[in-house]
């Protein structure tokens, strides 16, 4: 190759990788592919004989809750005391039993497996007066509540989106249609001006009116919830009868050192960043931020009126399994 011809090769090439890096506040890298090291296992569970629900005393108005402990794993594994994390509760927020079911059940594939099941088939007004359709978990990530929060979280566990849920593949709108997880750093409810949420759910892609249920975040801050970036990847649809394993790492930050990364891997198949976002993780005008104190590991939460109608006339519902479910305070290198 000419020498002048050399030089303009490897300056392009330079450009291009200089480009590639530099992809920060939305981008997404592919090529991370890495286990998690240097954590610390906060809770485990499978849902396996230990475990078991414990029923509110009003089956219309009250929550139901999981106490107990897995033996199929090793601890930390109790529900109700764990050195590690606050106790856990699972809300409805109102509602009945005919609308919303919390239970362990057989696994859909292979019986010998127990696993967790949400079911919401409509929805309710709740005791603030907004109509909604929720099943839960709510989890304090330290004993202390507001204090020593997760400056690094990492979550691990199977889900298994069923066939029901594929009926949004011939809704024609776009956005999220119900929530599956959300992680709080400085809640909500509580007036905090620095609160901020990763909302993480189950929609379509913008302009995609057809076309398969994707996954859709957004980071938002303010009291009135002003979404600060948000990502819909459509090239990666959501499998659905079939066992999945979502990993989710959040690192508390700016648009520099913040992070949200979240992957998938089907069984026997390989791990697919669905996103890798650099940007704010807490409150853009906190001053101290402290972590993630709160978060709804496990969720499904549905305010849109017209999406559950479509699946109500199509006699269809919300149904999520969940098994093998792992906290840590820990990173991703």
């Amino acid at each position: 190759m000419h020498t002048q011809n050399l030089k303009n090769y490897l300056f392009i090439g330079l450009i291009n990788g200089l480009l590639f890096l530099s992809i920060n506040s939305s981008g997404q890298n592919p090529n991370l592919n890495v286990p998690l090291k240097n954590g610390v296992l906060l809770f485990n569970s499978g849902f396996e004989p230990g475990s078991r629900i414990v029923h509110g005393p009003d089956p219309f108005t009250s929550d139901d809750n999981i106490a107990g402990k897995d033996l199929s794993v090793d601890p930390p594994n109790d529900w109700r005391n764990n050195v590690n994390l606050g106790r856990w509760n699972f809300q409805y927020q109102q509602g009945d039993t005919t609308q919303r079911k919390l239970r362990i059940v057989p696994d859909p594939v292979n019986p010998e497996n127990n696993v967790l099941s949400f079911w919401v088939r409509d929805q309710w007004v709740n005791a603030g007066g907004n109509t909604v359709g929720r099943i839960q978990a709510n989890l304090r990530t330290s004993n202390e509540g507001y204090i020593n929060g997760i400056k690094e979280l990492y979550q691990k566990n199977k889900m298994f989106v069923h066939e029901d849920v594929a009926v949004f593949n011939n809704y024609l709108s776009t956005g999220k249609f119900f929530t599956i997880l959300e992680i709080w750093n400085n809640t909500g409810w509580e007036e905090d001006p620095y609160r901020f949420r990763i909302a993480i759910g189950i929609g379509k892609a913008k302009n995609e009116l057809t076309g398969d249920i994707c996954f859709v975040v957004y980071g938002q801050d303010e009291l009135n919830y002003v979404t600060i970036w948000e990502e819909r990847n459509s090239n990666i649809p959501i499998p659905v009868g079939e066992w999945i394993t979502m990993e989710y790492y959040m690192k508390e930050g700016d648009d520099q050192n913040g992070r949200f990364w979240m992957a998938m891997t089907r069984e026997g198949g390989e791990r697919e960043v669905i996103f890798d976002i650099y940007n704010f993780t807490h409150n853009r005008k906190n001053p101290n931020p402290n972590g993630i104190t709160f978060y709804n590991p496990l969720k499904v939460y549905i305010t849109d009126k017209d999406a559950m109608a479509f699946l109500k006339s199509h006699n269809k519902a919300i149904q999520l399994y969940f098994d093998d479910f792992e906290v840590w305070r820990g990173n991703l290198p």
